[in-house]
């Protein structure tokens, strides 16, 4: 299996207060609320093995990451947002070139000891061969090379709470 898992950028609700002036302190926090859109992206070189058995390529010069050896979970990547934040949107992006398989992605919500999770977007997005909840992916007969998925998370009603949950 050659499919590469490039980037899963995710689009969340971050709303931004008043614009800063010139003359603020530079140490001044900064305002979320959900009042605007910011784009947070995750590229491939953050993704790392999901479990100690499973091998991986990074080739270089490239912002990328494969599996070589894994049929499941393989890669996983932390997402750090404020509390308060509503995720609402997932988008993956990838290379596939294996006619025989597909890249898969998912937003994983845990507790906070990183277990009873739920998997996200709820209705799964993307092709119609990967339709299953909690996914989003390229499609099993998808080969062409580059692409992107995306799904609507507003539905999912996901808020970061980073004190019990993760």
């Amino acid at each position: 299996m050659r499919s590469i898992l490039r980037t899963l950028p995710l689009i969340l609700a971050l709303g931004v207060g008043a614009p800063l002036s010139a003359q603020a302190p530079r140490e001044r926090p900064q305002v979320y609320g959900t009042s605007l859109v910011s784009y947070v992206e995750i590229p491939g070189v953050a993704f790392f093995p999901f479990t100690s058995g499973i091998d991986y390529a990074s080739p270089v010069g490239q912002l990328s990451r494969y599996s070589l050896t894994c049929g499941g979970l393989c890669l996983t990547a932390p997402l750090r947002l404020p509390s308060g934040a509503q995720i609402v949107y997932l988008e993956l992006e990838y290379i596939d070139t294996d006619p025989a398989n597909d890249v898969v992605g998912s937003l994983l919500v845990c507790d906070y000891l990183g277990l009873n999770c739920t998997n996200h977007p709820a209705a799964g997005a993307g092709p119609p061969d990967c339709l299953f909840a909690g996914t989003i992916c390229s499609g099993i007969a998808y080969s062409l090379g580059g692409g992107n998925a995306i799904a609507d998370l507003t539905p999912d009603a996901i808020t970061v709470d980073n004190f019990t949950r993760s």
